[in-house]
Formats: C-alpha cells, structure tokens, sequence
C-alpha cells in the first residue's frame, strides 16, 4: 500500500530517496498535491512536527551530538527508514527498564 500523498510524489518527481520524508507545507496531511509537498530529512521533520524544537546536533534530553546514531527500522509498510537514536537515552531507558524488572522479580520471590 502506497500513501496518496508519496505516490503523487512519485508520478511527479521519482521516488523518495532514502532518509528522506515529504512534509505538508500546507499543513494538510490529506493533501496529495505535489506542489504543496517538499523532501526534508527524517531527522528535521521528527523534530519539526515534535513540538519540541532541539538544537540539530543533540538530541532532545540535550546529550551531545557524539550520542546520536543512525539506525535503520522498518516501516509499517516494510520499506526500510533511517533515523538517530540516542545512544545516552538509549542506556538510561534500558537501565530504568532493568531496575523495574529487577524490582518486579524480588516482589515475585
């Protein structure tokens, strides 16, 4: 399945390159025209439509840009999308998970 919006895109200007995303710049997101349509990296538009505007170069909680990483995930639609990660909120986020599951076993025990 292809979204009306990227296969306007498409028939217009070719495929979207990878790491890429079109945003609405009418801000209408069932718009299809490919006029009102522009390719920003996925990074600027997760922090455009956020609602947080960080600094390009940290990442949200404000780590240093020697933190990000870029990953790779899949799409609902199984095409592949790039992004950064965190790798700081990356650890914090799994320690505050191993602390929860070690505190839930010692209550089980």
């Amino acid at each position: 399945m292809v979204l009306a919006h990227r296969a306007a895109w498409t028939a217009v200007h070719g495929q979207v390159p990878l790491g890429m995303t079109l945003d609405h710049t009418c801000k209408q997101r069932r718009c299809v025209n490919p006029a009102h349509l522009r390719l920003l990296p996925n990074f600027e538009n997760a922090r455009r439509t956020s609602g947080k505007d960080w600094p390009i170069g940290s990442c949200i909680n404000g780590h240093s840009a020697a933190a990000l990483q870029p990953i790779k995930r899949r799409a609902k639609d199984g095409s592949p999308r790039w992004g950064r990660t965190c790798s700081e909120c990356v650890k914090l986020a799994r320690h505050r998970y191993n602390e929860r599951k070690r505190a839930e076993r010692k209550e089980a025990a």
